[in-house]
């Protein structure tokens, strides 16, 4: 990959984007520059080279909404795979009522916040709706966060309380994300921000020894050394919040006691006082944290935003506007909140402000759509979808020559070192000079392997791909 990046780093108009982004970074007041002209192939590559040069010059992570989840795990996958520290942050249906649920969405986005609030991140990938969700303060995830490391004393049935505490089930096995089991000296935990379980083994109340296990065979993998808890759930809910709730509960039984939502309330109250069933405690997020924060609350400064597709976006959001509005309405017409709290998303006005005055880049097909918007630049990279070429090879020595004819520098990535060999082979048969693992150059086709990146081209630098 880094020899795509390279070309799409030399190209002129790139080059002009990245000196806008470093002289506009000193502004106070910061505007969105605005790229067209990049074809789907050319995205990946693009963004691999935007993340190395922003980090470079802001030292920031870079947050790219995408109107798609799907995309943003696709160009996840692809920018891990590039070795970068990428992170997908994704919507979760909030849960407004009383049995179970999935919190599968709900740790990964707690990997999400514990990796920018750790300085981890490279970039986050996320869509419109993700980022309007209110979630739970950088403040109260680092408070509600500990670590417990080998050779330190740790009461046990303390982390018990407070795993308990934290949204953590016990279970007699774990098998999930935000379990815990215990039996006799040994405390195993999957935290939400782990890939794997820990088992703890304690000689009294010192923490012995700290190891990964597997899931499937509840065999240690490895010694952990220490491990750091983090939450289960993104709304907690401790004492004086419970106690908050019941009364706002209270207040709207007393002033609607035939309301279409009494009987829920009822049940909410019971809970409330046991402790035990605290799944609909999502509905009085505003009530808990009254800050009302979300992802772009976790990035140092203002984020350095990543915008594909602006009107797409907005077309989507004002989609999700409505339906959000449809939910509260509903929720108030049923009585099943008072008003001061029927919010859980941020207004998506505020959102496009923010972006409309922030450091970034906002990636557009064309310059339509743009009109009305203060840019700190506007700059164009010209590029062309490609095909593939498998099993294709008639083709593919066809279009080589052609490039080469028309003085383009060509890369030609192959599955294997042995495919890149005997490809090298068929080239010199056609009489087309190759050498591999070399830069692409005019003149000389480069074969390289070992990394996936669709086919395109830069047409104005003359490269193809």
């Amino acid at each position: 990959m880094n020899k795509v990046i390279r070309q799409i780093r030399s190209d002129r108009e790139y080059a002009a984007l990245i000196q806008n982004i470093r002289t506009t970074s000193g502004h106070a007041k910061k505007y969105p520059a605005l790229l067209t002209g990049l074809c789907d192939a050319a995205k990946f590559p693009f963004y691999s080279a935007l993340i190395k040069d922003v980090r470079s010059i802001l030292n920031v992570p870079l947050l790219f909404v995408l109107s798609d989840e799907k995309e943003c795990r696709k160009a996840g996958e692809a920018l891990a795979a590039d070795g970068f520290s990428v992170f997908v942050y994704p919507y979760r249906d909030l849960n407004f009522y009383s049995g179970t649920s999935s919190h599968e969405f709900e740790h990964e986005r707690l990997k999400v916040l514990s990796a920018l609030i750790n300085d981890r991140a490279d970039a986050v990938f996320t869509t419109p709706e993700a980022t309007l969700q209110y979630t739970i303060p950088p403040e109260k995830l680092i408070e509600s966060t500990f670590t417990l490391t080998s050779g330190e004393s740790s009461d046990p049935e303390e982390i018990r309380r407070r795993l308990d505490s934290m949204g953590y089930v016990h279970a007699d096995m774990v098998d999930g994300s935000g379990q815990y089991s215990s039996r006799g000296s040994i405390l195993d935990i999957f935290p939400a921000c782990s890939h794997d379980p820990v088992r703890i083994d304690f000689f009294g109340d010192e923490i012995d020894e700290i190891s990964f296990f597997d899931v499937m065979t509840q065999r240690r993998i490895k010694e952990a050394g220490k491990i750091e808890i983090a939450p289960a759930h993104e709304v907690i809910a401790d004492e004086s919040s419970k106690a908050a709730i019941m009364e706002s509960i209270k207040k709207l039984l007393k002033k609607y006691p035939d309301s279409a939502s009494s009987e829920e309330l009822e049940k909410e109250l019971e809970a409330l006082d046991s402790g035990v069933g605290l799944s609909f405690v999502d509905k009085y997020i505003s009530l808990i944290y009254p800050e009302r924060t979300t992802l772009t609350d976790y990035f140092s400064a203002h984020p350095f935003y990543v915008v594909q597709e602006y009107g797409s976006i907005e077309d989507k959001l004002r989609s999700i506007d409505f339906i959000e509005n449809e939910k509260i309405t509903s929720m108030l017409e049923a009585r099943s909140i008072e008003s001061k709290y029927a919010d859980h998303t941020k207004n998506s006005g505020d959102f496009f402000d923010e972006i409309d005055n922030s450091a970034g880049v906002i990636c557009n097909s064309f310059i339509v759509g743009s009109g009305g918007k203060k840019l700190s630049g506007i700059f164009t990279i010209p590029t062309k979808q490609g095909i593939s070429y498998y099993n294709k090879d008639d083709l593919l020595f066809e279009d080589v020559v052609s490039y080469l004819r028309t003085g383009y520098s060509v890369l030609i990535i192959t599955e294997s070192g042995k495919s890149a060999g005997n490809l090298s082979e068929l080239l010199r048969d056609k009489g087309i000079p190759s050498v591999i693992s070399a830069e692409p150059s005019v003149g000389i086709v480069s074969i390289d392997f070992g990394f996936n990146v669709p086919s395109f081209e830069l047409t104005k630098s003359k490269f193809a791909c």
